[in-house]
């Protein structure tokens, strides 16, 4: 999909992520409300889902496979080099790059607009804010997360803009298995995912007493070097070294058993501030990195407001 998602780019179009456990009803939604030209399926699955809804769609034109890019590829065997350069070269950084939309918790999903520019910003941030992750030679990560996340989609920029070696795992349940395999000398996710995998460790390690009581041992030994690695009081956090002259909030860390306060955590929410300035009101930066209100809006107020 991220071959997909920077060939769409490239020919100077939108890109649209579903996520790949969206209904029927969500998928008509989304491709509706996007005005969707075209859709890429990747398994017959979701093939049989969109062609259940395309009647609703009069916008949706074009239905192809992930698995028939070859063929997708030899039918624009007309357009020239030079056209294809005009299309990406007219886009500019202010242009609408793509359309994530949320999880529709508080009612149906809202589509938020980023713009070629926003990605970049908040990719760069976090490249600049990170050289322990993004500095080292040949620093790579594996990817699980489905790139219909936004997380997942500024991960794809980010490690593509610093050159770091970017893989994809399929499924979270099996990651396990990928991590010795490809070798990543990093991993960002989502906390709940890394809660996950600290409960099944912890669960593991109860099966013996002995294995029990060096898995606490060791939480413990990380938490303390977590603390230490901060400067952080032992009942709180300490002085922020993100640059903004103000105290690192008590971050949360699951090593332990539960959620304790850990200076690296208030480490690592100063390194997530710092590459996310833009996002930050009052500082000068205007649409380079941050959503404004008119960028999360449905088909109908982008009719209203002309756009």
């Amino acid at each position: 999909m991220a071959l997909i998602d920077y060939a769409i780019w490239a020919a100077g179009g939108v890109t649209v992520p579903v996520y790949e456990t969206s209904s029927a009803e969500q998928v008509e939604w989304i491709l509706g409300d996007s005005t969707a030209a075209a859709v890429f399926a990747e398994t017959s699955t979701h093939e049989e889902i969109i062609g259940s809804v395309r009647g609703r769609l009069p916008s949706l034109e074009q239905l192809w496979m992930t698995g028939g890019l070859d063929a997708l590829a030899a039918g624009g065997a007309q357009i020239s080099e030079e056209q294809l350069e005009q299309r990406r070269a007219g886009r500019a950084a202010a242009d609408l790059a793509t359309i994530v939309y949320t999880s529709g918790t508080t009612g149906r999903p809202k589509g938020c607009e980023l713009t070629h520019g926003n990605l970049l910003a908040d990719a760069r941030n976090a490249v600049g804010a990170l050289p322990e992750i993004f500095g080292i030679s040949g620093c790579s990560t594996l990817l699980f997360l489905p790139l219909a996340h936004v997380f997942a989609r500024i991960i794809q920029v980010g490690c593509l803009e610093s050159g770091a070696i970017l893989g994809h795992w399929p499924d979270m349940t099996t990651l396990a298995d990928g991590l010795p395999e490809f070798g990543p000398t990093f991993l960002l996710a989502v906390p709940r995912v890394f809660e996950k995998v600290y409960d099944g460790a912890r669960q593991q390690a109860s099966a013996s007493r002995a294995r029990a009581r060096i898995f606490a041992a060791a939480a413990e030994t990380a938490i303390a070097w977590s603390m230490a690695m901060n400067g952080a009081a032992a009942g709180g956090a300490g002085p922020g070294p993100c640059g903004f002259g103000t105290p690192c909030p008590a971050g949360w860390c699951m090593a332990g058993g539960g959620r304790r306060q850990s200076g690296v955590c208030g480490l690592r929410w100063c390194a997530a501030r710092r590459a996310a300035r833009p996002f930050f009101p009052g500082r000068g930066h205007h649409g380079a990195g941050g959503l404004r209100a008119d960028r999360v809006l449905g088909r109908s107020h982008r009719e209203q407001a002309g756009q």
